[in-house]
């Protein structure tokens, strides 16, 4: 019982600790979706250029898209013409950083952290992008316009609240979660100072940040409670950046997208600069830290000297209820439970029946992403997206048109296949 205790406690506080920052990012990635969107900087990333590349690390930094989330997103801004460089640098800087990510790591980890952050995921995505360019330069570029603007204000601020408050939290519900959790183990099962020091400092620690960070899926916002629990276990600052880079920009869906986007090159340059870049800066960070004598020490948690105002209280309730609901609700399981307990057989199931396989349906960012497309289609009469399987089951008319579809998902930069048609 003590120990469940502590483990809430610990997890309590490191909700407490990013829950206001969190709420804000929210609503600042809302802004830049609804008024700046990702389409519009499509413009910035055209050709096999080091403008191009420049260009497209200062775009990826402020947008709010998971690891998983940026995946569609590049294969997208590759397939309107975007060069292979550039977009090799989106994918590398985007996930590790994002409005809500910056939020949260200097609300937990503070203002040396996050700056570190930030340009150790700027430099690391450039020379990612300047590797390819030098290995692997495009023949051809296309070129690309910038899409019209909307001035539909009524529409604007549905897409605002929308965005805010469900697409967002959706996206990264999952992984917040998990990093909480992960977090509050670390910091109640590793009390500080009680590993040897060998595997938490150094070399060795580092070296041990990046090789757990590289295969784990986390995103760029759910690493940060856990990086905060490695450093007040003992581990250097520096292995507490690593991870912070590593972990959100890597994993094995991220390494098959680059493989099939951009090529065996560039998956060779992702990986070799995302893992040899991390433990360099994670070393020269824990080298500027020692020689300036600043003490970067944190207990996750206890950055208000144990106190929680009611209004952190009530945000941090708010976000657990919030995140734990559309995790919950997004379960395979409970979905199946729920249609077959309240939804009765429907004129849609006595039309026509599709199943689509998405491959790159991968988390829900994609899942959202496939509805808004098909949402657009006037001819489906209904639809259902199995994120679990990578499917979706179209209810369809007489008339409709099946290659209109199957052109929509793939402009969106999700190719899908007919499994089944009936």
């Amino acid at each position: 019982m003590n120990f469940l205790q502590n483990f809430l406690f610990n997890t309590w506080k490191l909700t407490s600790d990013m829950a206001l920052w969190l709420w804000a990012g929210f609503i600042i990635a809302a802004v830049l979706h609804v008024f700046i969107g990702v389409k519009r900087i499509q413009k910035y990333m055209g050709g096999e250029s080091s403008g191009s590349i420049l260009r497209s690390a200062l775009v990826g930094i402020p947008l709010p898209i998971c690891s998983c989330g940026v995946l569609p997103v590049a294969a997208a801004l590759r397939k309107s013409g975007a060069g292979k460089s550039p977009v090799l640098t989106f994918l590398i800087t985007t996930p590790v950083t994002g409005v809500d990510s910056i939020a949260a790591t200097w609300a937990l980890m503070g203002w040396v952290f996050t700056v570190a952050r930030l340009l150790a995921s700027v430099l690391i995505g450039l020379a990612a992008g300047f590797l390819n360019l030098f290995f692997n330069r495009d023949e051809n570029p296309e070129t690309i316009e910038e899409p019209p603007s909307s001035s539909d204000s009524k529409s604007s601020f549905r897409d605002f609240i929308s965005y805010a408050f469900v697409e967002m939290p959706v996206m990264i519900a999952g992984s917040i979660l998990l990093g909480l959790v992960l977090g509050g183990l670390i910091t109640t099962i590793i009390p500080p100072g009680s590993m040897p020091l060998w595997m938490t400092t150094g070399v060795g620690g580092i070296a041990i940040s990046v090789l757990i960070a590289v295969p784990l899926y986390v995103c760029a916002t759910g690493s940060i409670p856990v990086a905060a629990a490695l450093l007040a276990a003992g581990f250097s600052p520096g292995a507490a950046l690593a991870f912070l880079i590593a972990g959100p920009a890597t994993n094995a869906v991220a390494v098959s997208t680059v493989f099939k986007i951009l090529g065996k090159k560039a998956v060779l340059i992702y990986l070799s600069v995302i893992t040899s870049g991390s433990f360099l800066i994670g070393l020269a960070f824990d080298f500027l830290i020692n020689s300036s004598g600043t003490n970067l020490t944190i207990v996750p948690g206890h950055n208000h000297a144990g106190h929680i105002s009611l209004f952190a209280k009530v945000a941090s309730a708010a976000l657990l209820v919030l995140l734990s609901y559309y995790y919950i609700s997004n379960l395979s399981i409970v979905k199946n439970i729920m249609k077959h307990l309240f939804f009765q057989k429907s004129k849609g199931d006595e039309m026509g029946r599709i199943i689509l396989e998405i491959p790159d349906m991968t988390c829900n960012h994609c899942r959202m992403n496939v509805t808004k497309t098909l949402k657009d289609i006037k001819e489906l009469t209904s639809f259902e997206i199995d994120l679990e399987k990578k499917t979706a089951i179209l209810q369809t008319e007489n008339n409709f048109d099946l290659s209109l579809a199957l052109t929509r998902l793939s402009d969106a930069g999700y190719k899908s296949t007919v499994k089944n048609k009936t």
